[in-house]
């Protein structure tokens, strides 16, 4: 057999040594940037198709004569459906499968429980605290996928533990056909990556693939897309359960505490919310789903409590830097599409102090209407970035106009951090991506970081 890996990042490589490893004897691989390739993944998988005996060709967009060659097309998470060779590949109906996909085929399922989690939000916390929940009780666990983890490498290396944690991202799912799991989590949609999918209806629908033949489907029953998207569908034989903030559901929050319904009906008081930090409030949707995965897993009260309140909440998520002059100051760099940024406001919100917000970076050709019932709270806003003027745009539009702009973002905190006086909170919630100017949201957060801990 003979294939071709369309993307050559952290998944396309390991894609690719798994089809070398499993499948083909010669495989293509297309990159849109060949020249900025990393240089030791391409050493890699060249010296490891020599040792098992098969060819490895880099090809370019300029010559698609190689198509005719191709038997299966493994697709990267970051390209989008519209890109070229996706549809090169159905007109000339190759096979086309997703890296996900692709390496599912190759684990046991009759060995291995597989734990899905999407959303637009909340991803990775949730993914890392389900398997930390699962690590404390001494199951065999693993996080995968869209986490940094490709499911291709955990095959390749012969990895595979009792029980997969996978976070999966809607690029991932997009491209899934035959891939199960075996409990499906979907945490929120809202709009993201319109720069990338052909439109809302796409993209909320590939993140409902994961509830597909689920023994247990979780859901976020205040998302109002996901539940019109499950009214609109047969039930069939799915086991669904339900978490809310807002309502009674299967976990939920009522007089103060964190219950879980079992399935005979019993209420489980879990935790009191006066005795959780700021943090662990403000993930009170990410800890609701969790808790339903673990009550499938049949992890013990007390031990649920423990996966909780042992939990180290990752960085750069409403993470609190310090008090400087009497302003409150988080990082939020991660929040990076609009959904996350009003999730953040609305959190500040409940303590009634004035909020000066740094939104910016690369844009993904969103809007932030959802901001508009915060505008009275928000004190003022510095965009930044190649999304500045658009963001300063939208948000003028629709009668807010205590904006500023500047392109570089060391200027923007400056200016953001004279704005703010005592009492306020001042919020890096981007609402957009970092590669503008830099690598990472984690690169982001750690200089908005830097800068202020150096006037502390």
């Amino acid at each position: 057999m003979r294939g071709l890996v369309v993307g050559f990042g952290l998944s396309g490589f390991w894609a690719g040594m798994l089809f070398l490893r499993n499948l083909g004897d010669r495989l293509y691989i297309y990159d849109d940037n060949l020249e900025k390739l990393d240089k030791s993944r391409v050493e890699t998988i060249r010296n490891y198709a020599i040792t098992v005996g098969k060819r490895v060709e880099f090809v370019s967009g300029f010559d698609l004569s190689f198509m005719d060659d191709v038997d299966l097309v493994v697709v990267s998470p970051g390209i989008p459906p519209t890109h070229r060779l996706v549809n090169l590949a159905k007109n000339k109906n190759i096979p086309l499968v997703g890296e996900v996909e692709f390496a599912s085929q190759f684990i046991d399922r009759s060995k291995v429980s597989i734990v899905g989690i999407t959303g637009t939000n909340g991803k990775t916390t949730t993914t890392s605290l389900v398997n930390h929940g699962l690590k404390l009780v001494g199951f065999d666990s693993e996080v995968g996928g869209n986490i940094g983890n490709p499911l291709s490498r955990i095959v390749f290396e012969d990895r595979i533990p009792d029980i997969l944690v996978l976070e999966l991202s809607s690029f991932q799912l997009l491209y899934t056909d035959k891939f199960r799991v075996d409990v499906g989590v979907i945490l929120n949609i809202d709009y993201d990556h319109m720069d990338y999918h052909r439109d809302f209806s796409e993209y909320a629908e590939s993140k409902m693939k994961i509830l597909r033949d689920v023994k247990l489907g979780v859901y976020n029953l205040d998302d109002p897309v996901i539940v019109d998207l499950l009214n609109s569908r047969e039930p069939g034989n799915l086991k669904l359960k339900s978490f809310s903030t807002e309502k009674e559901a299967d976990s939920f929050i009522s007089t103060g505490s964190i219950f879980l319904r079992k399935d005979d009906g019993t209420l489980l008081s879990i935790l009191d919310l006066k005795d959780l930090s700021t943090t662990t409030l403000f993930n009170l949707p990410n800890i609701l789903a969790s808790i339903l995965v673990f009550d499938f897993y049949n992890l013990p009260l007390e031990k649920i409590r423990d996966s909780i309140t042992s939990f180290s909440w990752l960085p750069h998520r409403l993470e609190f830097v310090g008090v400087l002059n009497g302003v409150e100051i988080y990082n939020d760099s991660k929040a990076t599409n609009p959904h996350a940024v009003k999730y953040a406001v609305s959190f500040l919100s409940r303590f009634g102090k004035p909020i000066v917000l740094i939104l910016g970076g690369s844009g993904k050709k969103l809007t932030f209407e959802s901001l508009t019932p915060y505008f009275d709270i928000i004190k003022g806003v510095v965009c930044y970035g190649d999304a500045g003027e658009e963001i300063e745009t939208d948000l003028r539009l629709r009668g807010y106009d205590h904006i500023f702009r500047m392109w570089d973002f060391k200027e923007a905190v400056n200016l953001a951090l004279s704005m703010a006086s005592s009492g306020d909170i001042l919020l890096l919630s981007p609402g957009c991506a970092s590669f503008d100017q830099f690598k990472s949201y984690a690169e982001r957060g750690d200089v908005f970081k830097r800068l202020i801990l150096q006037r502390l």
